[in-house]
């Protein structure tokens, strides 16, 4: 009998410390991957305060044809820069939605989302050419959003 405990015990030590170092190894990963969703948003938050027209309530449901001259390079460089932001918006917002599983609840703990959608849905359904890459199921659940967001008032 104890020829057998030894072997045995070192097999349970061996299988619970490779257990323990998964778990660990898990964890480990998710904290990585939410600190990379909060880089994200601390960068969005970075660009809003550089450039403020991103944010603007009335330039982004104005999308795309924000207010200023068309012809100018100002307006230009404004729109390309809201284009190019609203594009890393919902890279954010995608990468949060992975690391969830596609679970509201799990992406609010990230970052708020229904905000981002909000303010920028106006891009979001004119912008075909810049949203048709992402999968079928993340386009559906940010329609999802705005749809419920459309019935509370809160997106045009």
């Amino acid at each position: 009998m104890a020829d057998i405990a030894a072997p045995l015990i070192g097999a349970i030590v061996s299988i619970g410390g490779g257990i323990w170092s998964m778990v660990n190894a898990s964890r480990s990963k998710q904290e990585q991957n939410r600190a990379a969703v909060g880089a994200m948003l601390n960068k969005a938050i970075e660009l809003a305060m550089l450039y403020p027209h991103l944010e603007r309530d009335e330039y982004c449901k104005t999308w795309p044809e924000p207010p200023g001259e068309k012809a100018s390079q100002p307006y230009r460089d404004e729109k390309d820069r809201y284009d190019n932001y609203c594009c890393f918006i919902f890279n954010m917002i995608h990468t949060a939605w992975v690391l969830a599983k596609g679970k509201q609840h799990k992406i609010d703990e990230m970052l708020t989302f229904r905000e981002y959608i909000m303010r920028h849905c106006c891009w979001w359904n004119k912008e075909d050419a810049n949203t048709h890459f992402f999968e079928q199921e993340f386009r559906s659940f940010i329609q999802s959003v705005i749809d419920d967001l459309k019935r509370k008032g809160q997106c045009t």
